[in-house]
């Protein structure tokens, strides 16, 4: 069975492990062909195989600058990990006590007392421990001593470009959500129960269906998008729509950032329903205008070109 773990790293049970640490944003294709790796070596070696990440990222912890965005959810990130068929994740608080742990306490408390690691996989450039003090070298040194193998999985580049998550953040800033999808062998999707907005959208004759996402997504604008009701009582399998990410600047002032889907050719309550949101297609950044009207009238721009995307999509 599929677990999630949160909090702090203990012995949860006495199985052995096939281990991979990082943040897994956006589950490119080389994080895909470490997950693949871990579930073939976990069944054939008869281990458990476990993502081990950490909440908040260091980088967050520390206030690295610039901040640290991130390309999806946890949500997401998890369904797209356990979709490889990882047995398990564990949600690791990145506290004072773990950022102080020294390169070879980490190795004998964390890996081998608590986790009983039997395999380690990593990638080349994989640093940790406090200062970043620990490398791949170490682990091949002390797993030798300790009992577990440490395996590197060597990079996957297209095009010369290495892949990674901050390729990845780039792209998606940059809005080319074509390549996004390329180094993903996927869209990129948002998954979340339906909340209340302030209504507006309705009184401007495009009501949405909102969903909260993290305040250091990486990128915002308007999008061209696809819609499903995972709800058991669904509304519609899949639908077009128009998605705005961002703060609102002309309705809010509080910064939180917002997924709105005005979905076409549909009206209706669906509030609490769990629904995905895929991203298919930029159309502009995020604007602050002048008034309501101003700001209707730009919607039916975007309304525009989005059926005419549609439009030559289903050709």
């Amino acid at each position: 069975m599929r677990r999630i773990k949160y909090g702090k790293i203990r012995k949860f049970d006495n199985k052995q492990r096939i281990l991979t640490i990082g943040n897994f944003d956006g589950v490119h294709l080389g994080h895909q062909a470490i997950l693949d790796y871990c579930v073939e070596n976990a069944k054939k070696f008869s281990l458990k195989s476990s993502v081990l990440t950490f909440q908040p990222h260091p980088k967050e912890f520390f206030n690295v600058k610039p901040n640290q965005g991130c390309i999806q959810m946890l949500r997401d990130k998890s369904m797209e990990i356990f979709s490889r068929g990882i047995d398990e994740i564990i949600f690791a608080r990145f506290d004072k006590k773990l950022a102080n742990t020294t390169s070879h306490e980490f190795i004998r408390n964390v890996l081998v007392t608590n986790l009983n690691v039997r395999e380690l996989v990593i990638g080349a450039d994989f640093r940790f421990g406090k200062s970043r003090s620990g490398d791949a070298e170490m682990l091949i040194d002390q797993g030798t001593r300790l009992g577990f193998v440490t395996t590197i999985v060597p990079e996957i580049t297209i095009e010369n470009m290495k892949i990674s998550s901050s390729v990845l953040r780039n792209l998606a800033k940059n809005g080319n959500f074509a390549s996004v999808q390329n180094l993903r062998c996927a869209t990129l999707k948002f998954t979340g129960h339906v909340s209340h907005g302030n209504k507006l959208g309705r009184t401007l004759n495009y009501p949405t269906v909102n969903i909260n996402v993290p305040d250091n997504l990486c990128f915002s604008g308007i999008f061209i998008v696809r819609i499903t009701d995972n709800s058991p009582k669904k509304s519609f399998d899949r639908k077009w729509g128009i998605a705005s990410i961002g703060t609102r600047p002309v309705l809010e002032t509080d910064n939180k950032k917002l997924l709105e889907v005005y979905v076409l050719d549909w009206s209706g309550d669906i509030y609490s329903h769990l629904v995905t949101v895929e991203i298919m297609e930029k159309i502009r950044d995020e604007e602050n205008f002048k008034s309501l009207d101003d700001l209707k009238f730009k919607m039916g721009e975007d309304e525009q070109v989005a059926r005419k995307y549609i439009d030559n999509y289903n050709e």
